[in-house]
């Protein structure tokens, strides 16, 4: 069985989520988030995984963002895949992510 959850991204550089090995990296969203005293904005990342089993390897996901005019060293890029550009506010963010390694 699969499905689709969303994990929570923080504005920065680089960061890195754990997913269930095999998991689809689908898309990244700015999501409006209703509070009692007004909205808060924050950027998310859809995936599709597979019902995980208790003790089933999880598989490490580097995260970048790169927010435009912001310097970018072009080979900390190396191996990243682009996944989206997003706006949130004023700000348009650029997503990149990476598979890295299997943790048991």
């Amino acid at each position: 069985m699969h499905n689709i959850y969303k994990y929570p991204l923080v504005i920065a550089d680089e960061q890195a989520l754990e997913l269930p090995v095999d998991s689809n990296i689908l898309s990244v969203v700015n999501q409006k988030i209703e509070l009692g005293r007004g909205t808060m904005e924050e950027l998310v990342l859809y995936a599709m995984t597979h019902l995980l089993l208790k003790g089933e390897a999880m598989q490490k996901v580097f995260i970048r963002i790169i927010g435009t005019g912001h310097p970018v060293n072009i080979n900390s890029l190396d191996g990243y895949t682009f996944l989206n550009t997003v706006q949130q506010n004023d700000f348009m963010w650029h997503v990149y992510y990476k598979k890295g390694e299997i943790i048991n």
